[in-house]
């Protein structure tokens, strides 16, 4: 990861930005491994890098197997290992078996719902999706494209049905699976995209990550959308402190 500022990091491969306060930098820079889970049998080949360069790759047969693991370079402190998790069985996994649980396309008040499941002094790590700019007609456009790529996902669709989101979210599943596109994409209502999408001014959009925090996540990873400005700026602006 590159530190580009007070609270912030950029990771080198997936271009998200995670902003926080300066511990929670230090402990996103230091979380190399990223391990899906689906149906609590996490089986699935990773390949990563570490702070030092070493390179790791290793097969997880659940629950936390590890077969042909290796690093090029020992690292003095190992680093945490998090498991991207959704509905409750996949979150008592990451709670049990890891240091943490990743969630992902999620409202700052279902946060509250999440958190319980995974348990007591684990790391929770929210991928946030940010569009700063304020027109709302433009990123609720952005964000309804994501939604509807994410959402009519099986895995998402059940999440969202068990965070209680069914009912809004049931016209556009319809006209997804009628296959038109269009119409599911307009039947996604804004208050939706308004819950799962940060967006507004810059201060709008910290107040918004912060309510995420307050709910019990401790490393936001801001996942920027097209919003206008250029990267830096945005980096910049939507530092934790920035004024």
């Amino acid at each position: 990861m590159e530190s580009v500022g007070p609270g912030l990091a950029i990771h080198a491969y997936s271009g998200t930005v995670a902003a926080g306060i300066a511990e929670m930098r230090v402990e996103c820079q230091r979380a190399g491994l990223r391990i899906e889970v689906h149906d609590e049998q996490p089986v699935l080949s990773v390949f990563t890098r570490v702070d030092d360069d070493s390179a790791a790759g290793f097969t997880l047969i659940g629950p936390l197997r590890w077969v042909g693991f290796r690093l090029g370079r020992p690292v003095e402190q190992p680093p945490p290992i998090y498991v991207a998790a959704l509905r409750p069985g996949m979150l008592r996994l990451a709670g049990r078996e890891a240091d943490g649980a990743i969630l992902n396309w999620l409202s700052a008040a279902d946060v509250s719902k999440v958190v319980p499941e995974v348990g007591a002094g684990k790391a929770i790590v929210a991928r946030i999706f940010v569009c700063p700019t304020d027109d709302a007609e433009r990123a609720r456009y952005v964000g309804r494209m994501g939604i509807a790529a994410y959402l009519n996902v099986g895995v998402y669709a059940a999440f969202h049905e068990w965070l209680g989101r069914g009912p809004l979210l049931q016209a556009m599943w319809t006209a997804w699976r009628a296959g038109d596109r269009k119409a599911a994409l307009a039947a996604i209502p804004d208050e939706v995209v308004d819950e799962l999408v940060v967006h507004g001014t810059a201060e709008e959009c910290r107040a918004h990550v912060q309510r995420y925090v307050d709910n019990g996540v401790t490393i936001p990873v801001l996942a920027l959308l097209p919003g206008g400005d250029d990267l830096a700026k945005v980096v910049e602006t939507l530092a934790p402190g920035a004024t």
